[in-house]
């Protein structure tokens, strides 16, 4: 290729990666100048190649090469099937529903092995030159490409030879995107993967294509991370019944209590120069509990959950209770404990969709808006937020005391596994101390099966669920890095996270006495009237949202049994906005959020079916999907309706 059509192509593939967001890796091709380590070789007979020190990369150049690899991966393609077990028969969830009265009306149906060849995702997993890439999109349905790769010059040598603008194209003409992930950190790229494949292909990622364009340490690690990573990449995105709770109880929460609120400050608050022991209820407590005590006057002490027995029971008040679940279970287990100690003075930090029954029972309230549920997303303004609170009360204790000025923090029974997996939680703890089979087994928690290593060292053995809390805890302490984070439990080790043995630990005392400084961290936040935060007209304009999204659901799925599942999918996805694309806090993101997880569910579940099933037989399931499909959208149309309408009755009556 002449040099004028290179700069050209460059140029134009520059324009097309800012256009679809990737301006940083754009800006840095544009330093290239003469890069460093490779270069472009002549075109010979075959085409180009990559050179580094002379030596060609490929044999005997880059388009016979990638020739050969993509033919030899199309003979067996690495694809990732969902593993799709059924549903729990006593299950009342509408998504669940819809799909054991599909499964039912498919007795005796007979399935292919292997799904259809369309996909929703080709991963591509190193780019060298990228000949590759424009073969493969040829020869696969797939809808989104994402290419991983961890050099940036061999990004700069594609740019002047593949043309990434007709990628693009095509993706986006098969209703996907292009997506680069440029880095040489294999955990950021299972990070963005988890993200990304979470967006609007989610449904459709069942079959997605997994290549490899060269063997390298790094993309070995890369495609290993993304391996453990899958089962929380699938993982459901919430459930309507869920949010419909949150609903309920953030704006009755809102409507009866008086409370501090605690938002993301507009400029950050004082630095408070006192560690944080953050204790969770994992089964390592038992062992560090006595470290706990002996520095228990030169910290601030956070009890998580059921962590809170274990410090009463050892004497230790903490400074502040955290309770982020929406469940019943919480007020049971706070209840029983009432009745042993008194709660009253302990300040609660609690999400906006804790029970009052949980909150009864502490005189001091602290709420924050939950990020990503129906009421904040329908009530809030974004900046007044706490992002990453979640997935447990022990990732919010951490978030909430960053908001408050705290800086240094020491982890205590954090564990998300344990090295015995029989061993779920402390001995002190509700689930150690009753007989009842239910807590005993963990709350019926998943077992721990999946190997980790240790944060002391050693294996540990986890599960799918702390995995996820895992992942969530690592971004968040790769959010603060001016702040220090150690970590004392027994548990899974965490990157950013430094292990440390609890016996070495000596806080010393502070210029301010502690008690004053939980009372400045009171003072300084929003006091907040009862009814303040649920305006009538916010509302009603829900409703109106409500009335229109589930109407234009009702009315596709009165007509989409006469289509085929791909368009069906067509029509519906910018009906359903996918959680990770998720930013806006208005009346229709809040609409998003009630129905994506279970709209999202049986989506993934027909997409699984209809791709394995005989064509001839596809036309009946069909029929049989699509009627289950709008019988859940009914449904949903239905309560939230009635809870809506309940709302906004309870809001006049404070009025009046």
């Amino acid at each position: 290729m002449a040099a004028a059509q290179e700069k050209s192509l460059f140029l134009a593939n520059l324009d097309t990666l800012k256009a679809a967001g990737f301006s940083g890796p754009a800006a840095a091709m544009l330093r290239f100048d003469n890069p460093a380590m490779t270069r472009r070789g002549p075109d010979e007979a075959g085409g180009p190649n990559l050179l580094q020190k002379d030596a060609p990369l490929y044999t005997p150049d880059a388009a016979q090469a990638a020739a050969a690899q993509v033919e030899s991966y199309l003979k067996r393609p690495v694809r990732h099937l969902s593993n799709f077990s059924g549903i729990p028969e006593k299950t009342d969830l509408l998504s669940h529903q819809a799909i054991r009265t599909v499964l039912s009306g498919l007795q005796g149906q007979t399935l292919n092995q292997t799904p259809d060849p369309d996909t929703g995702y080709l991963i591509c997993f190193g780019l060298g030159l990228g000949l590759h890439l424009p073969m493969l999109q040829k020869a696969l349905p797939f809808r989104t490409l994402i290419v991983v790769e961890d050099n940036p010059e061999f990004l700069f040598h594609s740019l002047h030879t593949v043309d990434w603008t007709a990628l693009a194209e095509e993706c986006k003409a098969r209703g996907g995107r292009l997506y680069l992930i440029l880095t040489g950190d294999p955990q950021a790229v299972a990070d963005t993967l988890l993200r990304e494949m979470r967006g609007p292909e989610f449904p459709m990622i069942d079959g997605s294509y997994i290549f490899q364009h060269y063997a390298s340490p790094f993309l070995d690690k890369a495609i290993g991370a993304l391996r453990e990573a899958m089962p929380i990449i699938e993982a459901n995105d919430g459930f309507f019944e869920d949010e419909q709770i949150m609903l309920a109880q953030a704006c009755r929460t809102f409507l009866r209590n008086d409370f501090h609120l605690l938002t993301e400050a507009p400029s950050p608050r004082p630095l408070k120069p006192m560690p944080v022991f953050v204790v969770g209820s994992g089964p390592s407590l038992d062992r560090n509990i006595e470290d706990v005590r002996r520095n228990r006057e030169n910290v601030i002490l956070m009890s998580c959950g059921t962590s809170l027995r274990p410090l009463l029971e050892a004497g230790m008040t903490p400074d502040f209770h955290c309770e982020i679940e929406n469940v019943e279970d919480i007020g049971t287990i706070l209840g029983m404990l009432s009745k042993e100690h008194d709660l009253s003075g302990i300040p609660i930090i609690a999400a906006n969709t804790v029970r009052q029954d949980v909150l009864d029972l502490f005189d001091r309230k602290i709420l924050f808006w939950r990020d990503t549920v129906v009421p904040t997303r329908l009530l809030a303004r974004q900046e007044d937020t706490l992002a990453m609170t979640g997935p447990t009360v022990t990732n919010l204790a951490i978030r909430a005391a960053i908001s408050m000025g705290f800086y240094e923090f020491y982890l205590f029974g954090v564990d998300l596994g344990s090295p015995d997996p029989d061993k779920h939680h402390s001995k002190a703890s509700i689930y150690n101390t009753t007989d009842d089979e239910y807590w005993k087994s963990g709350a019926a928690m998943e077992p721990f099966l999946i190997e980790q290593p240790g944060n002391m060292g050693g294996t540990v053995y986890t599960n799918r669920p702390f995995l996820l809390t895992k992942f969530f805890f690592e971004t968040l302490f790769s959010r603060f890095p001016n702040h220090h984070f150690f970590n004392c439990s027994h548990g899974v080790r965490f990157q950013n996270a430094k292990p440390i043995i609890s016996a070495t630990l000596t806080a010393m005392p502070a210029e301010m006495p502690r008690p004053e400084l939980v009372e400045q961290c009171l003072g300084e936040l929003t006091d907040v009237k009862a009814g303040n935060l649920v305006p009538a007209a916010r509302l009603s304009a829900y409703r109106v949202e409500l009335v229109d999204r589930l109407g234009k659901l009702k009315a596709l799925c009165e007509t989409g049994a006469d289509r085929d599942f791909d368009a069906l999918l067509k029509q519906i996805r910018p009906l359903v906005a996918p959680v990770s694309y998720r930013t806006e806090f208005s009346t229709k993101s809040a609409v998003d959020t009630l129905i994506s997880g279970t709209i999202t569910t049986i989506l993934h579940f027909g997409y699984f079916m209809v791709r394995r099933i005989p064509k001839d037989d596809r036309p009946r399931f069909m029929s049989l999907f699509v009627t289950a499909l709008g019988d859940s959208v009914a449904a949903m149309e239905r309560r939230a309706l009635a809870l809506t309408d309940e709302l906004i009755e309870e809001r006049r009556a404070l009025s009046t």
